[in-house]
């Protein structure tokens, strides 16, 4: 039987030793191969508008490449849970539009729990829904709006994009905030939906500002107002909704970056920081403006107290206007 000598026994605690460091050691040396970005719709839409200026400013803070990674599905649930079950390394990272975490769970049992499994890590652009009209209804401002819909209850049709999406959410919340039942025509995405408001087919439509902005500007749709609780730098001529006579009213759409549950710390910071330099860039800015959003700086802390609160709203909301998708 061989005997254990001095320096084995050395040797085996310097091998303890760095298995305990290894971990860290291997987040300072983060990253050392591409990243992976998740985006949960096809390419052309708005969260591919926003993911491409980002690209480059997180290449150079991260010195790797970012990888575009289109998972389109289930309302943004597909790219999610991929994320969500991805190990947490930091090279799977998701753009995340806000609802996906806020309502879908309210909406239809999902196979995850976004809230549980994915990781804040910071935001990059809010927005908010316009409020447009056909000329022919001969409505110039949400007063108007309120005062139609008063007086004719449940006969104003309204389109979105899909029932249980922002918009429609928008939509619920104005109803309820204003006292006013509108009908809902939902369809399967925006781009229809703004065909048959530009057609006179639909008298409303509360859409996301990007396809709605050339048709504003044209005249052929009048916008009776935004609402986020800031004027839109697209339609900085279109007041918001809070300040046509509902106070305080804001719904917007929101877009941030989140990763698996569970990163090291280090490596945490370091995606947090590259995230915050990319969205402050003021290239990127600008062409995140371009696409009708806001870019707008917050960190992991403030991002999960938004999840927090936006999930208590949105989750009274749809249960008092009984949506599902089931």
């Amino acid at each position: 039987m061989s005997s254990i000598t001095r320096r084995d026994i050395l040797a085996g605690a310097t091998g303890a030793a760095l298995a305990g460091i290894a971990p860290w050691s291997r987040a300072a040396e983060w990253p050392d191969h591409p990243l992976r970005l998740a985006i949960g719709y096809p390419p052309g839409g708005s969260a591919d508008g926003v993911a491409r200026p980002l690209l480059a400013p997180l290449e150079k803070a991260l010195g790797q490449p970012v990888v575009m990674d289109y998972r389109p599905g289930a309302g943004g649930a597909t790219a999610a849970e991929a994320v969500s079950r991805a190990a947490p390394d930091g090279y799977a990272v998701h753009l995340i539009e806000g609802s996906v975490m806020t309502a879908l769970p309210y909406l239809r049992k999902l196979a995850f729990d976004p809230v549980k499994t994915l990781q804040p890590i910071g935001m990059a652009a809010t927005g908010g829904v316009v409020i447009v009209a056909h000329p022919s209804l001969g409505l110039n401002s949400i007063d108007d709006l309120i005062k139609a819909a008063k007086a004719s209850p449940g006969k104003l049709s309204y389109g979105t994009s899909g029932v249980g999406g922002a918009q429609h959410l928008a939509a619920e919340q104005f109803q309820a905030s204003t006292g006013i039942k509108m009908l809902h025509v939902p369809y399967k995405g925006g781009g229809p939906a703004m065909t048959d408001l530009v057609g006179g087919q639909i008298q409303l439509l509360f859409s996301s500002m990007t396809p709605a902005i050339p048709f504003v500007k044209s005249g052929k749709i009048k916008a009776l107002g935004v609402t986020s609780l800031e004027r839109a730098t697209s339609l900085p001529d279109v007041p918001t909704v809070a300040e046509q006579g509902v106070p305080g009213f804001e719904s917007i759409v929101w877009l941030a970056v989140v990763a698996p549950k569970g990163l090291p710390d280090a490596v945490a910071r370091k995606l947090a920081a590259a995230v915050a330099a990319a969205t402050s860039n003021p290239q990127v800015q600008s062409e995140i403006r371009m696409q009708g959003y806001e870019p707008f700086v917050e960190g992991p802390e403030a991002l999960a107290k938004r999840i927090q609160a936006d999930s208590a709203k949105w989750s009274k909301i749809i249960k008092d206007a009984n949506i599902s998708l089931e």
